[in-house]
Formats: C-alpha cells, structure tokens, sequence
C-alpha cells in the first residue's frame, strides 16, 4: 500500500514537473534566428501585403514622401500579437498608423522550436508610399456651367447646409503639424446634373497639406440636389468656406 502511494506521489509530482517545463518553454522569448520555423502571417507575405494595403491610411498631404516604418512584437504561441513597438517611423503619426495595421492584420502562425510552438520576437518593415492626391477633371466641357446668380434653384448638399459643415466636420483631418495656425480654406467646384461634383479645387489655400485633404473630403461628398433653370437640371459653379481650427 506504501509503495502504491509512493508511486501515485512521484507519478503526481513528475506531472506537476512536466505542465511547468511547459510553461517555461512557452513563457520564453525567442529571437527569430533561434528558431526553427519563424512565424508568418496566415497565407504568407501576400496576404500581409494584401492586408495592409487594405487598411492604410497614408498622411494626407504631399508634404509626406513616404518612408519605411520598423515594427518590433512578440508572436504568441497562438498566434496573437503582443507588446508592439515601433523602432523607425517616418513622422506625420506614421507609428501609430503602423500599430492600428497590426491590429487588424494580426492572424499569425507561431514560431516552432524542436517540433513546439513558442513565442518569438519578430521585426518587420512596412513601407508607406508618399501620398499623391487624386483630383477629378471636368468631363463635360461642352456643357454649359452656370454661376449660381444664374439658376431658378440653387444647388443644395442633401439635408441643408448644416448637414455639409457636419459632414466636413466628421471627415476633414486637422494637419499634423503643431505650426498649423487655421484659418478659412475658400473651396470651389462644379455640381453636375447627376449631383456629383467635379473641377473641385480651392481659391484659398493654408498650406500644410489642406488643399489635398480638402480634394480627398469633397470628393467622398455624397450626390448633391442640383441646380435648376426651367425644371432642368444644370451644372452650376459653387464654391464654400471651411472654417479650421489653429493647432496652437
């Protein structure tokens, strides 16, 4: 009887022994060159790629000419992504940028080690493209634009103007840059008789990056109500303030 509870002790404590080997083996960091199998994001570099191309959100001013960002974090045994760290950025909030990708593309294979899974410490580049605006040309030149003295109905954002200065307001990036002092961006651009709107460009410039922004926005605006002459729709000029805050 003796012996029998000796061996379900020694059974016992060799299993406690083992779960806590275990544990040490998982708990460890290891460097990437120390592994045998590095870990790898689900589907290889072509689906990382994908991912971030997806989701990136580049600085929208031209003053940004792109750069290469150095990520470091530690891949989990199961996969999950931890202590993110940002070794090398390329300013205009490029880190943070860095660290909102790896949290959505975040589905990784562990690390392996002699056949285990174990948690390794992994640094990866991502290069960001400088920005380049997309602006919209006029089309329908051989249409007529009417100024707006010029229509029976002027043209309208859907929901007035106080649903415009809100959708500016949810949009519009404020510069990055702390010299930022505000002031009135004076925009202008042609309502078509669809409602969308081209020929967008600014009368007023502030400079830091606020005329690629602005583009960006009104290009995003949902289809306007037309301006009409006799029940028809025409295309009519139109140009708005924005009014910006200073970043001081």
């Amino acid at each position: 009887m003796k012996k029998s509870i000796v061996f379900f002790t020694l059974f016992f404590i060799q299993i406690i022994f083992s779960q806590d080997s275990q544990k040490v083996v998982n708990d460890t960091i290891y460097l990437a060159s120390m592994v045998d199998k590095q870990p790898e994001f689900i589907g290889g570099n072509e689906e990382f790629i994908k991912c971030i191309s997806a989701n990136i959100e580049l600085p929208r001013t031209t003053e940004f000419k792109g750069g290469k960002i150095m990520s470091n974090f530690v891949v989990n045994t199961d996969g999950t992504l931890q202590d993110i760290k940002i070794l090398k950025h390329a300013g205009f909030d490029t880190a943070n940028e860095v660290i909102r990708l790896l949290s959505i593309c975040k589905q990784w294979n562990a690390a392996e080690k002699k056949g285990q899974k174990v948690r390794c410490s992994y640094t990866l580049p991502i290069v960001f493209p400088a920005f380049e605006p997309e602006v919209e040309t006029n089309v329908n030149d051989s249409i007529p634009v009417f100024d707006g003295k010029s229509v029976h109905i002027q043209p309208e954002f859907p929901g007035g103007i106080d649903q415009f200065r809100r959708f500016i307001s949810s949009n519009f990036r404020q510069p990055y840059s702390e010299k930022f002092d505000g002031g009135k961006l004076i925009i202008a651009f042609t309502i078509d008789t669809d409602g969308f709107l081209t020929n967008i460009k600014l009368t007023k410039d502030l400079g830091f990056g606020t005329f690629e922004e602005a583009v960006r926005v009104m290009m995003k605006s949902p289809r306007w109500i037309p301006a009409k002459i006799d029940g028809k729709n025409v295309r009519c000029s139109y140009a708005l303030p924005i009014v910006l805050p200073s970043n001081k």
